[in-house]
């Protein structure tokens, strides 16, 4: 059984507590949807052992979002390119690209 969680507005806080609360395994998201949930006070504290993969999409990651975003949800990250008119991902970064110091 699979479930999806979709949420209607992107209110950063209230999203660290459905990953949390519901055990979040993946989640698909944006660079700047990242840089904001890293940004909510206390986010590195929470629980996000369920998490399995974050993928983003739709811009490149910097490295400051990178940087934190892997210290808050320690998982591996996807970071993937593509088009909507070619349903979907072209290119994938895998987790072993996803190393600030290079």
């Amino acid at each position: 059984m699979v479930t999806t969680i979709v949420v209607r507005d992107f209110e950063p806080k209230g999203v660290l507590e459905t990953f949390e609360r519901e055990r979040v395994t993946n989640a698909v998201l944006v660079p700047t949807m990242l840089q904001r949930l890293t940004a909510v006070e206390g986010a590195a504290d929470r629980d996000y052992s369920a998490l399995r993969s974050i993928a983003y999409g739709a811009s490149p990651i910097t490295t400051p979002v990178l940087e934190a975003t892997l210290r808050t949800f320690r998982c591996p990250l996807f970071g993937i390119y593509g088009l909507t008119e070619s349903t979907g991902g072209v290119v994938q970064l895998d987790p072993e690209d996803h190393d600030p110091d290079g």
